[in-house]
């Protein structure tokens, strides 16, 4: 199950720490920013984020830290770090630990609006008649920058995760970071370095080549 922990903690796109809270006078309607938020992404037909990310422990200690891209179209994703490379074609996904050279092959569930699988696709088809909010939205100020601050409880009892803290640019309205708090008290943090919209990517790009695949060292497990 390890790699399943491994991939859980890089696809759990949170954040840890909260911006400090000012300016209340300028909170803006929730529903009006999420909905502008989805609208963004939707817009971009191929998406491209850079991200940092920390999964720190109830403790407060440190359990990953990681820099990757990570770039979705449709159903289909890819995310690469230092650890591993994730590919999805909308159908199966390719989980490959770069270190010990072992792959496993899962089954892609479109049906799952999880954010362990697809943290970017979640907000793009975020149903929020599913969540608890605030009317409006806090308003916080980072390294100059205005943000808009949402927090979203799910309305049934989740077991992955008991809020998600969304933080964007009040200028764009495009992601800045997202907080993730699991049930086990583990808190995972996304800062977004920058997203947008890229050329559109041919279907081979989210499948594993056979530069991967012909490896002789490559231990595969197909779970399908």
């Amino acid at each position: 199950m390890r790699k399943i922990r491994i991939v859980s903690f890089l696809l759990l796109f949170s954040f840890v720490a909260l911006p400090q809270v000012i300016l209340a006078q300028s909170a803006k309607s929730s529903e009006i920013v999420l909905n502008e938020l989805k609208r963004q992404i939707s817009q971009m037909k191929t998406s491209e984020v850079l991200f940092d990310f920390v999964a720190r422990s109830s403790d407060g200690g440190i359990l990953l830290e990681q820099s990757g891209v990570f770039v979705a179209q449709d159903d289909s994703f890819v995310m690469s770090t230092d650890i591993i490379d994730l590919y999805c074609d909308g159908v199966s996904k390719w989980i490959l630990e770069k270190e010990l050279l072992e792959m496993t092959i899962v089954p892609h569930d479109k049906s799952l609006n999880d954010i362990t699988e697809n943290p970017f696709g979640v907000l793009r088809n975020l149903d929020l008649s599913l969540y608890k909010f605030p009317k409006k939205s806090k308003v916080a100020k980072v390294d100059s920058q205005v943000l808009q601050v949402v927090t979203l409880t799910p309305k049934e009892k989740d077991p992955n995760y008991t809020s998600i803290v969304i933080s964007l640019s009040d200028n764009t309205n495009l992601p800045v970071s997202i907080e993730y708090f699991s049930r086990t008290g583990d808190s995972y943090f996304v800062r977004v370095n920058s997203i947008g919209g890229i050329a559109e990517k041919t279907p081979e790009y989210f499948v594993p080549g056979a530069q991967v695949l012909d490896n002789p060292d490559l231990y595969i497990t197909d779970l399908r």
